[in-house]
């Protein structure tokens, strides 16, 4: 036996597994990314931004910077509010881009900066930050106006203002008035047709030459920053009118009412007139004589339910207050309605089937009907069970089937209820699944469509076949 053996097998084992780890290709590995540079002086465009249904454009320039085997793919940028840090918005642009611009909804006056960082990959470099540049006012202001006239000499006209803008406030917005009668010559010629208001914070008037009529003045206004809308109308002034609208005429029907359910609907029969104000302008208000808050008037009908009160009936007249643009107003009255409370429940009735009434098959549907003297009934509801025996049953009319509950108290209790709505004649049928021999017992009420409810009818039969 050579002893030598097994050490020269282990050595050509070793020998073999050094050539296989010598033959192995070593492991490539992925280059890492040369290092980024910087983007250098981000820059806000001021007199570039513009603005558009309330969003802003911001535009931006930067700059960047590599050095030896520095390398950008990308920038990504950031508008921000320069105050609170808050992200207004952002994106990625390539290597080759030195510009973007933002959108925001910012309101006016805000001070907002661009942050740039240079990217290579997804290797982060260096970033830069703009001085902050406020958003600018470039919206004109709005206003609502009250127009008023003096009724002691029915000339001095008092315009009231209610004046908003993003920046700007009601002090220092100002206004341009065309007080519109600037036409009239020699007497009659007005020697202040226009003013110019430094503030909109109070009100304003104007005295009109005394010439019967109707004036049409207008407005501009110009905020802080120069903004400045186009001319706005304000309300019409009627000056040395003192006669209200005639010829308004108004109808309500119907003339009898059902309180709490009846819809009155007073109808214009005949649109007011006036000298000066166009119809359009002239207002009505409805009250209609029950207490309840007055009505604007809306359309050419107005529509109103009168609500149930302590008497069983009373008469109730709408009235419209018709009002010209000068204050000028009448009342007018409409036909007189009889608004009459339905306090009575419906009255139920049961439907028997014909004799001999001991089959069970004769009542596996129950019939009946309903009739009520005032609105109308408006369902009836039904509950039935059965004694079985000693035992009382309830019947559930969801799922057709019968459950054992012992007493009868306890069967009214567990049994649901049949909800029926009566035929235009006031029937009603109700089919019961699983009827058996033993000692029917059912009972409906009715309901009517103000709620008056009547109480439960009850009918026992035996069923012996």
């Amino acid at each position: 036996m050579d002893i030598n053996r097994p050490l020269v097998r282990m050595a050509a084992l070793s020998a073999a597994g050094a050539m296989v780890l010598a033959a192995a290709p070593a492991m490539a590995r992925a280059p890492k990314p040369a290092p980024p540079g910087s983007a250098t002086n981000p820059l806000i465009n001021a007199s570039g931004i513009t603005v558009s249904n309330g969003t802003y454009g911001v535009p931006s320039t930067w700059g960047a910077r590599t050095r030896n085997r520095q390398q950008i793919s990308s920038f990504e940028v950031l508008l921000k509010n320069a105050t609170t840090g808050t992200l207004l918005d952002r994106d990625t642009v390539p290597a080759s881009t030195h510009s973007w611009t933002s959108e925001t909804t910012a309101p006016a006056g805000t001070n907002v900066v661009v942050t740039v960082t240079a990217f290579n990959s997804t290797k982060k470099g260096g970033s830069s930050t703009s001085p902050a540049v406020q958003l600018p006012d470039m919206t004109a202001p709005t206003g609502t106006f009250k127009v008023s006239v003096d009724k002691t000499d029915n000339r001095t006209v008092t315009v009231t203002p209610t004046v908003s803008d993003d920046l700007s406030p009601a002090s220092e917005v100002s206004g341009y008035v065309d007080w519109g009668d600037e036409a009239l010559t020699g007497a009659d010629a007005d020697t202040s047709p226009t003013q110019t208001l430094t503030s909109m914070d109070q009100p304003f008037t104007h005295v009109y030459p005394a010439v019967q009529g109707r004036w049409l003045p207008t407005i501009v206004l110009t905020d802080k920053a120069g903004n400045a809308t186009d001319a706005l109308a304000l309300p019409a002034a009627v000056i040395l009118d003192t006669n209200a609208p005639t010829g308004a005429a108004y109808t309500a029907a119907p003339g009898s009412a059902w309180a709490s359910f009846t819809d009155v609907v007073l109808t214009e029969t005949s649109a007011p007139a006036d000298q000066f104000s166009p119809v359009q302008d002239i207002t009505r208000v409805v009250d209609w004589g029950d207490g309840s808050a007055p009505e604007p008037w809306a359309g050419t009908t107005m529509v109103h339910r009168y609500a149930a009160t302590a008497d069983s009936a009373d008469t109730y007249t709408p009235v419209v207050t018709v009002t010209d643009e000068a204050g000028n107003a009448v009342d007018v009255s409409s036909n007189a309605v009889t608004v009459t409370k339905d306090s009575t429940a419906p009255v139920v009735k049961f439907k028997y089937p014909a004799k001999p009434r001991n089959v069970v098959k004769k009542w596996r549907t129950l019939r009946g009907s309903v009739a009520d003297a005032g609105v109308g009934a408006k369902r009836v509801q039904l509950v039935v069970i059965e004694k079985r025996g000693r035992a009382w049953y309830a019947y559930k009319p969801g799922t057709h089937r019968w459950v054992k509950a012992g007493t009868m108290h306890r069967a009214w209790t567990k049994a649901g209820i049949s909800r029926m709505t009566p035929s235009s004649t006031g029937a009603w049928a109700k089919s019961v699944v699983g009827l058996r021999r033993g000692t029917l017992t059912y009972r409906a009420k009715g309901v009517d469509r103000v709620n008056n409810t009547s109480r439960w009818l009850t009918h026992s039969q035996t069923l012996t076949r």
